[in-house]
């Protein structure tokens, strides 16, 4: 058994829904339990759609047309079978009548709670799911639909729900295997949950998490996350036109990675399936025959030398001058506790007798009202992380590779899986692009 989770561009219209199901075609042998979310674009649409339908009805009206539009667009585009079709018609137009029923209901209330817009947001998941799994039972797969609100169990925090990961475990392994024994695949959805039977949703990068989920509880062989790239690269191929898919990454070089600014994965969404040492691979739609990345949670043999760079841009470092009256912790102590009241976040700290720097990636109006009081520079800067061996070689190599440019630091990061570069902005690219040119 393998959980496949499809992200919006895997289903955002007939032919990459086409392209998907033909992917989980190849593993019906597998019994795969097949998470999708909504189509690209529609869970946007539904945010604006949660306001405008109290305050601006006719771009509500727009949007409402726009998502059922879309659906149904999809729908007349799919190469399927006649009786299929019009199972499919009657199955999206039925859905299509609950989310017109539901958003007159709001537009009476004239207010979109908190709990109305996660029933609301969890409508574009529904939507794909309905149409996915005509289009594999059209294939010849014995697919079944099944609600993630009855699998799924979460509290009551709509929006940001958070998983009861044993109640969820339990619904699970009492509604999955018995359906499996007749069925070759299950379909449903990411990002939605339930509380005592109201829907919730576990907020973005939440089908991932769901995708987790579902593993953990059935304890799966491994999880695939289908996107729209293949894997997670060396750097990001808009700035570095040569990096390569890295074959394999442990948890803990992903979470680095993405926390320095990489995009394919959220290490925090996929932590069930970590915590059960189960591989997490990502692969590309578009792409099969694509290797893509397996995340693991110990290193494999052979991972080899420096792996990947990933920047954060936008951020700021700013240095704070200490006065000679005064000690770098007193002001440390005035300074800090102002941050992390406004949540302003904090990505590098270092301390001197004489300065404070540290650097974060919110607007500059943020911070200013926070220093009133001190004397400060700044600098608009990028975090650059560097995945290195544990061989002091490498991280030489890397060093030596920036050594012509403005450097205002290197550090090694907390994990020690990384070296951090803080750099001018400006300097981003040539020095990502110098780095990269040690890794591959």
């Amino acid at each position: 058994m393998i959980v496949m989770k499809f992200g919006g561009t895997s289903v955002q219209h007939a032919v990459a829904m086409s392209q998907s199901a033909n992917i989980v075609t190849s593993q019906s042998a597998q019994k795969p339990i097949v998470v999708l979310s909504a189509c690209s674009g529609i869970t946007n649409k539904l945010v604006q759609l949660s306001t405008a339908i109290i305050s601006n009805h006719k771009f509500a009206d727009t949007i409402i047309a726009e998502i059922i539009e879309h659906h149904r667009t999809v729908v007349r585009e799919l190469s399927v079978r006649e009786e299929i079709r019009t199972q499919l018609q009657v199955a999206v137009e039925q859905k299509i009548e609950e989310f017109t029923t539901f958003l007159k209901g709001i537009t009476l209330l004239k207010e979109c709670t908190p709990r109305s817009t996660d029933t609301l947001l969890s409508f574009g998941e529904f939507f794909s799911t309905s149409i996915f799994t005509y289009l594999l039972q059209n294939l010849g797969i014995k697919a079944v639909f099944v609600s993630a609100k009855d699998c799924i169990k979460t509290t009551r925090d709509f929006g940001r729900a958070i998983v009861d990961y044993e109640a969820s475990k339990q619904s699970i392994l009492q509604i999955i295997p018995t359906i499996l024994e007749k069925a070759d695949c299950i379909v449903t959805q990411g990002f939605v949950g339930s509380f005592e039977g109201i829907t919730t949703t576990l907020g973005r990068g939440g089908s991932d998490f769901s995708a987790a989920v579902f593993g953990y509880a059935l304890s799966t062989q491994e999880i695939q996350i289908w996107t729209d790239v293949s894997g997670v690269y060396t750097t990001d191929p808009r700035m570095v036109p040569s990096a390569t898919t890295i074959p394999q990454l442990t948890f803990d070089e992903i979470r680095d990675l993405s926390v320095y600014g990489a995009k394919v994965l959220h290490p925090e969404t996929i932590l069930p399936a970590v915590k059960s040492s189960i591989p997490v691979k990502v692969l590309n739609t578009f792409r099969p025959e694509d290797k893509g990345t397996v995340i693991h949670t110990i290193p494999m043999k052979s991972i080899g030398k420096a792996k990947a760079v990933s920047a954060l841009k936008q951020c700021l470092t700013f240095s704070i001058f200490v006065p000679i009256e005064q000690e770098s912790e007193e002001v440390l102590h005035q300074i800090i506790p102002k941050l992390q009241k406004e949540g302003i976040p904090i990505f590098i700290l270092t301390l001197t007798e004489s300065c404070i720097q540290f650097t974060t990636n919110v607007a500059l109006e943020d911070v200013l009202p926070l220093l009133q009081n001190v004397k400060y520079l700044f600098y608009k800067t990028s975090l650059l992380c560097v995945l290195i061996e544990s061989q002091l070689s490498t991280r030489s190599s890397i060093i030596k590779s920036i050594e012509s440019f403005d450097i205002l630091q290197v550090s090694i990061n907390s994990s020690e899986h990384s070296i951090v570069v803080i750099c001018k902005e400006e300097d981003t690219v040539p020095i990502v692009t110098a780095i990269h040119a040690t890794i591959i």
